[in-house]
Order: C-alpha cells, then structure tokens, then sequence
C-alpha cells in the first residue's frame, strides 16, 4: 500500500482559543478560524470543539487510485465498511471512531 504522507488532520479540544493561540505562536498559518497551514504543506490542521482532547479524523495521501482499491479491499477482508467520495477512500476505524 503506498501511502505516502499525512494529507491532513482534525484535533478536537474541549477550549479551541487556548489552543488555536499555541499553533499560531508556533508559526502555523490560521485561515478560516480553526484551520491551519503550513508554508510547505498547505492547509493540514483543523480544531473543533469536543469535550476531552481527541483525534478526530486524519487523512493519508496515496499515490493513486490503484492503491485507494488495494487499501478498499483489505478494509473489507478485515470487517471495515468504507465508502467513496469522488477520489477519496472514506473510513472509520470501528474501535475508536476516527
């Protein structure tokens, strides 16, 4: 399976301002309020509010859609339902939920 980077990710914090204060500090980019970017990869971060600090989503980027089937069909083999979403391959990890 070629994935090959962290496409973007969705932190939930129960007091977005706090923490929106430390990425900015940190030298990220804030666009649309809660989302964030970086010179060299783009919009990657986003904050929600949830009420205990947590992983809400991530995304991975593979290198084709050829690896989106192969990454589908071991999904199933294992009992996860996934779905798709134009060129994206959407799932939930059943243990979690992200």
């Amino acid at each position: 399976m070629a994935l090959h980077g962290l496409a973007s990710i969705t932190v939930g914090v129960p007091d977005l301002e706090p923490v929106r204060g430390f990425y900015r500090e940190f030298g990220l980019t804030e666009g649309e309020a809660g989302r964030f970017s970086s010179s060299e990869g783009g919009e990657q971060l986003r904050l929600v509010q949830t009420p205990v600090r947590r992983l809400v989503e991530y995304a991975c980027a593979a290198d084709s859609t050829d690896d989106l089937d192969r990454i589908e069909r071991a999904a199933a083999a294992a009992g996860v339902a996934t779905g798709r979403d134009g060129d994206d391959l959407v799932m939930s990890e059943p243990i979690v939920g992200i």
